[in-house]
């Protein structure tokens, strides 16, 4: 944010330089005494997209022309106007999306659900050659099929009645003709929802399906029995005792918490020693493994890290506990957390999961050499099993 701030400062002193050079500078909103200028339209919309709200939009385009100019604003636009513009912009961009998409007779539609604080959404994107756009996020009534089929029609239908850039109207062809593949995961609801599509468009679909998302399942069930087996045995690291253990983020479980902290001493330049770590395992004459990035308790790296983290365990302790007395908070934390017997039951646990079930199962998803190299990490993780 300092760096940020410190850019921002250059630009302003610079723009104060270049009028310094044009005479007194004179602020005008309106180009016929009605109508908002275009710089007004472009810089509504600019701010918008920066994420300033629309009712606050005016008020910062006081603030940065007296910034800069020493100037007042008096007839600043209204709230209506911001939303005006945000309504044409969003007809521009649907222009501009059927334009590219009409003559793209092989397109990939992908859709998804998310339930957000406004309610129940779906998100439709479609895929061509030159890239995936999202056509459209509506909010709809329950998850159902029918309900996503209908949100589905009604965003394609949007774009089937707007003209193009170059003026043209409906011509009665609907983009919904130019879909030949479907992307989605494996949800039941999902391939009920194919079946409509293929009655609306009367020709079978290319089904694409995610592999990711059984992962991600199976990640959230091996954390809710993580969690069963923490209450069960009385692991709490929350009353009085926070400052000598991990965080707990809303929802988690001890087990996530250390692992996710344990990736800071690999990575986070604040609080990391990862280069004393990797000599002191040397020493020892152990395999100095990567900790990789903690992105989530998702997909194979919550079982892979869990496993290397059960690996490197009583090894970090004694690393914390003779050579390198720990430094900040973070490393008193992972030090202490690694010496509960319960942590490091779940650890195995989850580790031998990894090994024996979602590792392999990375194989086959993906060749990718960063997969293979997590991959054999863990198989050097595990010789000793």
């Amino acid at each position: 944010m300092k760096e940020t701030l410190a850019a921002y400062e250059n630009e302003v002193e610079e723009l104060n330089e270049k009028l310094k050079e044009c005479s007194a500078p004179t602020i005008s909103t309106k180009k016929d005494g009605k109508t908002f200028s275009h710089s007004v339209r472009e810089a509504s919309f600019g701010l918008q997209s920066l994420g300033v709200a629309q009712k606050n939009v005016s008020d910062v385009m006081k603030l940065a022309v007296k910034a800069i100019t020493g100037e007042e604003i008096s007839d600043a636009p209204s709230y209506s106007f911001h939303n005006r513009i945000t309504n044409e912009m969003k007809v521009l961009c649907r222009m501009q999306i059927k334009e590219q998409l009409q003559d793209e007779p092989d397109t990939t539609l992908m859709f998804d659900g998310t339930t957000k604080s406004v309610g129940h959404l779906c998100g439709v994107q479609l895929a061509s050659r030159e890239g995936n756009l999202l056509v459209g996020m509506p909010l709809q009534e329950g998850g159902t099929a029918d309900a996503y089929t209908i949100s589905i029609q009604k965003v394609v239908s949007r774009l089937d009645k707007t003209p193009t850039l170059k003026g043209e109207t409906d011509n009665g062809s609907s983009l919904m003709n130019n879909v030949s593949n479907v992307m989605t995961d494996r949800c039941p609801t999902n391939a009920a929802i194919e079946n409509n599509l293929e009655d609306i468009t009367g020709k079978s679909l290319n089904r694409f399906k995610c592999g990711m998302h059984p992962l991600d399942t199976i990640a959230k069930d091996c954390d809710k029995s993580v969690k069963a087996f923490e209450e069960e045995n009385q692991v709490d690291t929350k009353k009085g005792t926070n400052a000598k253990y991990p965080f707990l983020h809303r929802g988690e479980s001890n087990t996530v918490a250390l692992v996710r902290t344990a990736s800071k001493i690999f990575h986070d330049t604040q609080y990391s020693c990862s280069e004393e770590l990797k000599a002191f395992l040397k020493f020892k004459e152990m395999s100095v493994l990567s900790y990789h990035r903690y992105v989530g308790n998702r997909f194979h790296i919550y079982f892979l890290n869990s496993g290397i983290l059960y690996y490197l365990c009583d090894e970090i302790v004694d690393f914390f506990g003779a050579t390198y007395p720990p430094r900040n908070a973070v490393q008193e934390c992972v030090k202490n957390a690694l010496q509960l017997s319960e942590l490091k039951i779940t650890l195995r646990a989850l580790g031998l999961i990894g090994k024996l079930f979602t590792g392999p199962w990375m194989r086959v998803l993906s060749t990718a050499k960063s997969i293979l190299d997590m991959n054999e990490h863990f198989d050097q993780a595990y010789t000793n099993l």
